[in-house]
C-alpha cells in the first residue's frame, strides 16, 4: 500500500514550541504536518491522504485501535522506535514486535496477559516512572507532568513517552489551550459583567489555566478558578506554583473527587484529558453529569482523544494498552455529538497545531 509520508522538522528546544492552532467549526478539517520532539530528531508524519488510506474496519462498539493501522510496520522505520526497542531484552524485543505485528489488543479485562507479555510490562515498570504511575493509577495526572513539561528523564523507556509523538501533542494541546481560552474567558466575562467562575475538574496540578493566568494578566481580577483533584500530592504541586506566581486570589484548590467538591454555579467548566479513555456512551454520561457544576449560559470546554493519533503514532498505542492506558479514539464528528446528546450545544472546536490528535469542544449549556 502506498502511504504519503511528510519529513517534518523540529523548531525550538526542550519542550518550548510555538503555538499556532487554528479554531474550527463542526466538522472534519485538514491535518497539516508539523513539528513536534525535544531531541532536535526529524519525525515522521502521516498526511490527511495517508490517513484516509489506512484505517481497517473496527470492531462493533469499539473505537480503532492500533491493530486497525493498516501498513503500521512501517511506522518502526523510526529511531525513535528503535531506541525504545534496542533498551529491551532480545526476548522482550521479540514479544513487543509479535504483539504490534500480529494486532494483540488489550482491552481493559477483556484480556488476559501471556508470560512474555506479563515479562514485558514488569521490565517496563521496573525501567519506567512513567509506566509504573500508569499502573498503580492510570487516572492519575502524575504521569502527564513529564508530557506537559517535556521534562528529560534518564530513562530512555520515560524519554520514549516524552518524545513520541502521542506524547509530545499533550505539550501542545496545553499550548492550544493557552492560545483559545483568553478570548473565551473575556466573552464570558462581558456577557456576565462579573468574576468568572470556572471549576476544572480532574485538573491535576491545573497548569492549563495557571498558564493563561501567568501569560494573560489582565485575566487575573476578572476569574476565580477551582482546580478540583482526588491525588492531593499533585493537587499540592498546582497550589506552590501559584503560590510562586502570587496567583493565590485566583485559584483555589480542592483536593477531592468532583461529586465531592460541591457546587458553585460555575459560567465555564474544564474537562480536559477526562474523557479520553472513555467510551461514548461513558462520555455522555459525564457531560451529563458535569452540568450541574455550571450554569445557564455558561461554557464548558471538554477534550478527546482523535483517531488521527493512533493512525499516526500505533507503537504507542499498543505501549500505553500494555501499560493500562486505554484510549478511545473519536472523529471531530463523534465528538461534537458527544456534546449534543449530553444536552450541551456545541459551539465550535479547536485542536492542537492542526495535528487533530486532540481535540477541544466548546460547547454552551442551555
Amino acid at each position: 500500500m502506498g502511504i504519503d509520508l511528510s519529513i517534518i522538522n523540529w523548531r525550538g528546544h526542550f519542550g518550548h514550541f510555538v503555538a499556532i492552532s487554528t479554531n474550527k467549526e463542526k466538522g472534519g478539517g485538514t491535518m497539516q504536518q508539523i513539528t513536534t520532539g525535544i531531541s532536535g530528531r526529524k519525525v515522521i508524519l502521516p498526511s490527511v491522504s495517508a490517513t484516509k488510506a489506512r484505517v481497517l474496519p473496527r470492531e462493533e462498539g469499539n473505537s480503532i485501535t492500533f491493530a486497525n493501522v493498516a501498513g503500521r510496520e512501517t511506522t518502526l522505520d523510526n529511531e525513535l522506535v528503535w531506541t525504545f526497542l534496542n533498551v529491551l531484552p532480545r526476548e522482550l524485543q521479540e514479544v513487543c514486535k509479535k504483539l504490534f505485528f500480529e494486532g494483540v489488543v488489550r482491552r481493559q479485562n477483556k484480556y488476559e496477559m501471556s508470560q512474555g507479555e506479563t515479562d514485558l510490562l514488569n521490565y517496563l515498570g521496573s525501567t519506567s516512572d512513567i509506566t509504573r504511575i500508569i499502573r498503580e493509577a492510570p487516572s492519575s495526572a502524575r504521569a502527564f507532568e513529564y508530557l506537559y513539561l517535556q521534562r528529560p528523564t534518564e530513562s530512555i523507556i520515560d524519554q520514549y513517552y516524552v518524545e513520541c509523538k502521542a506524547g509530545s501533542h499533550v505539550n501542545m494541546r496545553m499550548l492550544a489551550i493557552w492560545e483559545n481560552l483568553p478570548e473565551l474567558i473575556e466573552n464570558l466575562y462581558m456577557k456576565f459583567g462579573e468574576k468568572i467562575l470556572i471549576d476544572n475538574i480532574g485538573s491535576g496540578p491545573g497548569l492549563e489555566l495557571i498558564g493563561v493566568l501567568q501569560r494573560h494578566p489582565g485575566l487575573i481580577n476578572k476569574v476565580h478558578v477551582r482546580n478540583i483533584d482526588p491525588d492531593e500530592i499533585i493537587i499540592e504541586e498546582g497550589r506552590k506554583k501559584v503560590e510562586a506566581l502570587g496567583l493565590q486570589s485566583s485559584f483555589e484548590f480542592v483536593p477531592k473527587k468532583a461529586h465531592e467538591a460541591g457546587i458553585r454555579s460555575a459560567h465555564l467548566v474544564i474537562l480536559v484529558g477526562i474523557l479520553c479513555t472513555q467510551s461514548p456512551k461513558s462520555c455522555v454520561k459525564t457531560l451529563s453529569g458535569v452540568q450541574f457544576f455550571g450554569r445557564s449560559g455558561g461554557h464548558i470546554v471538554y477534550s478527546t482523544n482523535q483517531e488521527s493519533m493512533v493512525i499516526a503514532d500505533p507503537f504507542t498505542d499498543m505501549i500505553m494498552r500494555l501499560a493500562g492506558w486505554f484510549m478511545d479514539y473519536k472523529t471531530d464528528q463523534q465528538s461534537w455529538d458527544l456534546g449534543v446528546q449530553a444536552g450541551w450545544e456545541p459551539i465550535s472546536q479547536f485542536f492542537e497545531h492542526d495535528l487533530h490528535f486532540q481535540c477541544m469542544t466548546v460547547a454552551r449549556m442551555k
